[in-house]
């Protein structure tokens, strides 16, 4: 029986994550807040449920008692923080939370199959990193100004970007970051959260045209910087970035088969 589930898993988890897009672009474009908070609900089930198969494959592959700890620890850090978001902040966006704990599953996955000790410290790292993301929607109530500094978030990251470009040191045959004293910095991660800070202080004063190429075009400075830099793998996480946000906040369909001609010209 065993086997027969191993051979099933991978379509399983194929059909669960099909569902799951499908229900998440009903959820953008089609639902109320009311109905979104049901859909939230369904999607944050999924994501329980493809994590359970995922880590009972990878457990039946292993027979390591320790991935059943680790996936234990998992759900219980995604529950707390799914149960918890929406008691403190009941008017969230309740699909957007499913959304953070599926990518989460995703990713925790991958890294327990490729390297299971390093999968022990990113989860670790996720469990500080969501106990932060409670507290961020109450710090944007006491700094209601943050919206006002778009422009300065756009060209700052600009800038350093350009600044790893000319004078950065070359990993692997990109220009990543700089070393001082012994030490390496990788700009590209610091530029990543001001970039999306630049994005939602634009979109959430306005959604119209203006505002879309005004953010698509500090993003396609960034993207085209870290192009040259040969840094493609972050030119493809800022270019997604924009893509998802633009998306999610003006709700233009057009959007979504433009992303993916950009996508498909680009490889």
């Amino acid at each position: 029986m065993i086997p027969v589930f191993l051979v099933l898993s991978k379509y399983i988890l194929s059909g669960i994550a099909v569902s799951y897009v499908l229900l998440s672009v009903i959820a953008l474009f089609f639902l109320n807040h009311d109905s979104e908070k049901w859909f939230g609900y369904g999607l944050f089930f999924l994501s329980m449920v493809f994590n359970g198969v995922g880590f009972f494959t990878a457990y039946e592959k292993t027979a390591s008692l320790d991935i059943l700890i680790f996936y234990g620890f998992m759900q219980v850090i995604l529950l707390i923080f799914g149960i918890l978001y929406t008691v403190l902040y009941g008017r969230c966006n309740h699909v957007l939370i499913a959304h953070v704990c599926f990518l989460l599953s995703v990713g925790m996955l991958l890294i327990l199959r490729l390297r299971s000790d390093k999968a022990v410290k990113q989860v670790f790292i996720c469990s500080a990193a969501l106990l932060f993301c409670l507290s961020i929607p109450h710090i944007m109530k006491q700094l209601p100004k943050l919206t006002t500094f778009n422009m300065w978030y756009g060209s700052f990251g600009v800038l350093v970007l350009l600044a790893v470009f000319i004078l950065g040191n070359v990993t692997n045959g990109a220009k990543l970051g700089y070393t001082i004293f012994g030490i390496s910095f990788q700009p590209s991660e610091i530029v990543k959260v001001l970039f999306l800070l630049f994005l939602a202080s634009v979109f959430s004063v306005r959604k119209d045209m203006k505002a879309l190429l005004y953010t698509g075009l500090v993003a396609a400075a960034h993207v085209f910087i870290l192009f040259l830099s040969k840094d493609l793998g972050s030119a493809l996480v800022f270019f997604l970035a924009f893509w998802f946000m633009a998306v999610f906040a003006t709700r233009k369909v057009f959007l979504i088969p433009a992303g993916l001609a950009a996508i498909a010209a680009g490889s």
